[in-house]
C-alpha cells in the first residue's frame, strides 16, 4: 500500500502538475494505476548529447573556487568589506579582535 505523501511525489514525477481532480487518496491510486506504465511527461529520453556531457563531467577535477559555496563565501567577504566603512568602533574592535586571534593562530 502506498501513502499518500508517496502518491504525491510519485505522480508528480510522471505528470509534472497534478490534475486539479485528484482530492482523494482513491482519485491518487486510480491516477497512479492509469500512469504508471506510460512514459514520463517531464524527463525527455537520454540523449547521446546527454552521454557526451555526463562522460565530460566525469572526468572534470572540481575545484571548490568553483562551486556554489565559495562563491557565497566571496558575496560575503565582499559585503564585510564594503560594510566596514559604516559600523561603529564596537563592531570594528570586535573584527580586529577576531583577526588578532586569527594572526595568532597562524
Amino acid at each position: 500500500m502506498l501513502l499518500s505523501k508517496v502518491l504525491f511525489i510519485l505522480l508528480r514525477y510522471k505528470l509534472g502538475e497534478l490534475p486539479e481532480n485528484l482530492k482523494t487518496k482513491s482519485d491518487e491510486l486510480w491516477c497512479w494505476q492509469e500512469e504508471k506504465d506510460k512514459p514520463n511527461a517531464i524527463l525527455a529520453p537520454w540523449s547521446e548529447e546527454d552521454e557526451e556531457r555526463y562522460w565530460a563531467l566525469l572526468g572534470k577535477e572540481i575545484n571548490i573556487k568553483d562551486t556554489a559555496l565559495e562563491r557565497q563565501k566571496d558575496v560575503l567577504k565582499r559585503k564585510l568589506i564594503s560594510s566596514i566603512g559604516s559600523m561603529s568602533e564596537e563592531n570594528c574592535q570586535a573584527i580586529r579582535k577576531v583577526l588578532d586571534g586569527r594572526d595568532a593562530l597562524l
